[in-house]
């Protein structure tokens, strides 16, 4: 599964097949198939993105659609996972190492009911595809499934029912959202940003290390959060026109990265998912950000 030569961490952003040259052009070492692509496409699709994607890249990825896998009633239930089940096999002949999804809201009337239709899911997917890792994302808002803990009772009932291939998809902006309670309404962006530190980042990534198996995958994008309603939403946006400020986060990454090598577990992904007019260019700053700091450590 890994090559012979692993650099510190892989790097890259979602591509289709459209933009696979002009990603492997500038030097990126990874792919995510974007959503929509994944599920209207036939076999040719993946078959020419497997050929093109394995020549270009380290590593290829995958963003399942969002299909909710705890609906109470048993038929949407049903087709939501066959339309992932139909994803994952798309994703499988395109050559993706690497499966993450949403986990979507609150569907039932227990919060509980919902993590254990999901852990139920996620069992049942690890079974019937051994060979790619399955990675549930991380959520920014209460009212959405995907806190680190939750996530983490997931993983460990597929672990407990003898399955490895299960890791998280941890969406950086996202856990600060959530942890911050910026999604909450009890602190606005500019302040919560002024709290987070490096002290803070390091936590959130231990506590992702420890639910990774395979892959440590971590995705980030700045955003902007606003008020409709009742709710926060999230908005992206363009490298150093949101939140959270990428300083202390690229310290922290510099610090984390170079200790995950050196543990030797785990490959480590860093996926940006800004944008797409801008994604290209933001990736390479965000990598050249964390690379210089690893530069002068290592």
């Amino acid at each position: 599964m890994f090559k012979k030569f692993l650099p510190v961490f892989d790097w890259g952003t979602y591509n289709a097949l459209s933009t696979l040259s002009k990603a492997g052009l500038i030097g990126t070492r990874l792919t995510e198939i974007p959503p929509m692509p994944l599920v209207q496409n036939g076999i040719d699709y993946f078959l020419e993105y497997r050929e093109t994607a394995q020549r270009l890249f380290n590593t290829i990825t995958a963003h399942g659609p969002y299909y909710p896998l705890s609906a109470p009633v048993n038929e949407e239930r049903e087709r939501a996972l066959e339309a992932h089940l139909k994803a994952i096999s798309n994703a499988l002949v395109a050559g993706a190492q690497v499966y993450g999804y949403h986990l979507g809201e609150y569907l039932c009337n227990d919060p509980e009911k919902d993590l254990e239709l999901h852990a139920l899911a996620l069992e049942q997917v690890c079974k019937l595809y051994p060979t790619i890792i399955f990675a549930p994302e991380t959520s920014y808002t209460p009212f959405e499934i995907g806190s680190i803990e939750e996530i983490g009772y997931m993983i460990e009932h597929v672990k407990a029912k003898g399955y490895e291939n299960v890791a998280i998809s941890a969406q950086l902006e996202n856990i600060w959202m959530r942890e911050m309670q910026v999604a909450e309404g009890k602190i606005d962006a500019e302040e919560a940003d002024k709290k987070t530190n490096y002290d803070f980042w390091m936590d959130v990534l231990e506590r992702v290390y420890e639910l990774s198996e395979g892959f440590l995958v971590l995705k980030f994008s700045q955003c902007i959060p606003f008020k409709k309603g009742e709710r926060i939403f999230k908005k992206r946006a363009p490298l150093g026109q949101g939140y959270p400020n990428l300083e202390p986060l690229a310290e922290a990454l510099s610090d984390f990265f170079i200790t995950t090598y050196k543990r030797g577990r785990l490959l480590s992904l860093f996926i940006y998912t800004g944008l797409p007019e801008v994604k290209y260019r933001d990736s390479i700053t965000i990598y050249y950000e964390v690379m210089k700091r690893i530069a002068e450590k290592i």
